[in-house]
């Protein structure tokens, strides 16, 4: 079984890349961790995620204290980072590519 089926929080303590973020989004966690690597471009903090500075370990881990005390934050967390990140799907890529191709030709 998928480990991510019986969770509600994805954390990460350490520099990740966006991938990982947005696996964990698109399977309605909740993420917590470090505002870098690409978590802050995808998700709004508090609203989609929740995120700290960089290497700031005292609070990443009131972070992940919020997160197991309020299960039903942290679900609505979760509900609304699966919305954020489904809406980048391949078409919408494609399609802001060859508007920064435009742009960049018309320059």
């Amino acid at each position: 079984m998928d480990i991510r089926k019986r969770s509600r929080l994805a954390a990460h303590s350490q520099r990740a890349p966006r991938c990982p973020w947005m696996e964990a989004m698109a399977a309605g966690l909740c993420v917590a961790g470090f505002a870098e690597g690409g978590l802050p471009d995808i998700a709004a903090n508090g609203h989609e995620a929740w995120y700290c500075a960089p290497g700031d370990v005292a609070g990443l881990e009131t972070l992940l204290r919020r997160a197991l005390a309020d299960p039903a934050a942290t679900a609505e967390l979760g509900r609304r980072a699966r919305e954020r990140v489904l809406a980048y799907t391949w078409e919408r890529t494609a399609r802001e590519t060859v508007d920064l191709c435009l742009r960049l030709g018309a320059a």
